[in-house]
């Protein structure tokens, strides 16, 4: 099997395999961030691997000369998220590594979000640790491969083809860590069984990827790759099982394997008799006890190993939460009683449920920071007993400039008894200084969030303008905060009579 894809990959390969760090070692990122000079680069990772909550490692401003230097710590080797003018590239990072990296500028997106927009970073060929090479080019031919062979295979033999290949096409496509090759005289194997053409494919990447392959990270990375394939290729769910994961320490933060693992336990709790639906139904439901439907579930050959339990119950719940089969209040109380066997299942159990409760009544809003017109820092925190309605906008955008003559008015009408807060998501903090300087006579706060990677992730911010309104304990007011031209006055109104009722 040939591709174009491999740019003398073989050669770099063999003089580059690297060893993971047993303790927190320093890192860096640096290089060249392409039409960025003076903005703000950083670098995230998940805190968990099922909530996908992000913590920022670090963040710096991009010098004159469009240059960068990120320096962080890793405990162990960890996709990292790096934003930059609300743009995002994914890399591979080991503790100790140094990576030389070019950022594209935003135009060379395939395409343009309002948020995270998905550019792929130039790799140094020269750096030191070749694991995203090796993961670009093994993705290349998997792409390739389920392109060629499974999809035909799938819609002929299974009625939910489409479930199992939109699985597989989850995959984050943000950048070409998982692009399809472009094979030019593409060697077709002509065997008419797919399994057989599967196992060939196993075999040619065994044998092309033979030195990489010997790095424990992209070992797993490949073996549950294969094992998602695998699952949804008709072989028994405790054959992949034993093959998969059986006796073995799991590698919780490598994205292949947390893939593999949702898709595998996807149906499982859900496929439960209809005795145990109800049993584990009532655990959650009225008991919230995650213990008593965790060890129920251990009942099934598949998942007596607790920390699968576990991760399978956690799965289905977060798939759950927005059907009929559990109640939300069951689902959020069943997360917060979560065992502390495992300490990165506790520490997703919260997360999870803090992802789920995003933007309802009464949610925690997290204490966002940003800075103003003037550089001063502005924190959510003290805005600490006081109503706060916030409108985040892009200064460029149609709509959000309309929303914001309606805030004007609502403000000057309710400004007395109630904060408003204006957030600038736009890029160009000079672009945002001179629109405050041209609308001086606001008398509220307009900050700029442009810089704060997270904050849209952080917020529950799927478009702009968007709004929310805040308590005076800062927690989320409503689910859905109406825009200012959206019935906001009324909205208001209530809010502060209940205010004034409370203060009586």
């Amino acid at each position: 099997m040939v591709s174009s894809y491999r740019f003398n990959l073989l050669i770099v390969v063999i003089a580059s395999i690297s060893h993971i760090a047993a303790y927190a070692s320093p890192c860096a990122i640096v290089g060249t961030a392409s039409g960025s000079a003076g903005s703000v680069i950083s670098i995230s990772i998940d805190a968990d691997p099922i909530s996908k909550e992000r913590i920022l490692l670090t963040s710096v401003e991009v010098d004159s000369d469009e240059h960068f230097r990120l320096e962080f710590d890793l405990s162990e080797t960890r996709l990292c998220y790096v934003n930059v003018n609300r743009c995002e590239a994914l890399i591979y990072v080991r503790p100790g590594a140094e990576l030389r990296v070019t950022v594209p500028a935003k135009d060379a997106a395939t395409f343009i979000r309002f948020d995270s927009t998905p550019i792929e970073l130039e790799l140094d060929a020269n750096n030191s640790d070749s694991l995203n090479l090796w993961i670009r080019a093994f993705n290349a031919e998997y792409a390739a491969f389920i392109a060629d062979y499974y999809v035909d295979y799938a819609l002929n033999h299974y009625g939910e083809a489409k479930d199992q290949l939109r699985r597989l096409k989850d995959r984050d496509r943000k950048s070409d860590l998982f692009h399809a090759s472009r094979q030019e005289g593409h060697d077709t194997l002509a065997k008419p069984v797919f399994l057989e053409v599967f196992g060939e494919f196993q075999q040619w990447v065994g044998t092309y990827f033979k030195e990489p392959m010997r790095d424990a990270f992209f070992q797993d990375y490949v073996e549950f790759s294969f094992g998602e394939l695998e699952s949804a290729t008709g072989l028994s769910r405790y054959q992949v099982y034993e093959k998969y994961l059986m006796s073995r320490q799991l590698p919780w933060f490598n994205p292949a394997f947390i893939v593999f693992l949702e898709t595998f336990y996807s149906s499982v709790v859900e496929g439960q008799p209809d005795d145990m639906q109800f049993l584990l139904t009532r655990k959650v439901n009225i008991e919230h006890d995650p213990m008593a439907a965790i060890e129920l579930l251990k009942s099934d050959s598949i998942m007596q190993s607790g920390a699968l339990a576990q991760a399978a119950l956690m799965f289905h719940l977060k798939a759950c939460y927005f059907k009929n089969r559990f109640t939300k209040q069951g689902i959020e109380y069943t997360l917060l009683e979560w065992p502390a066997e495992y300490p990165e299942l506790k520490l997703a159990a919260t997360n999870v449920q803090h992802v789920l409760r995003m933007r309802r009544d009464g949610w925690p809003v997290p204490n966002i920071q940003m800075r103003d017109a003037r550089g001063s820092k502005w924190e959510l925190s003290n805005q600490k007993g006081e109503l706060t309605y916030v409108l985040c906008v892009s200064l460029n955008n149609p709509s959000s400039l309309k929303e914001l003559e309606f805030f004007r008015r609502w403000h000057k009408t309710f400004g007395k008894d109630i904060d408003f807060v204006v957030i600038s998501l736009d890029e160009s903090y000079p672009d945002y200084q001179n629109y405050v300087q041209k609308h001086r006579d606001d008398k509220f706060p307009m900050l700029f969030g442009g810089d704060n990677p997270n904050l849209a992730h952080v917020l529950g911010i799927a478009a702009l303008p968007f709004a929310m309104l805040i308590d005076d304990q800062l927690n989320s007011g409503m689910s859905h905060t109406p825009l200012p031209s959206e019935g906001a006055e009324r909205t208001l109104q209530q809010w502060i009579q209940r205010a004034n009722r409370n203060k009586k």
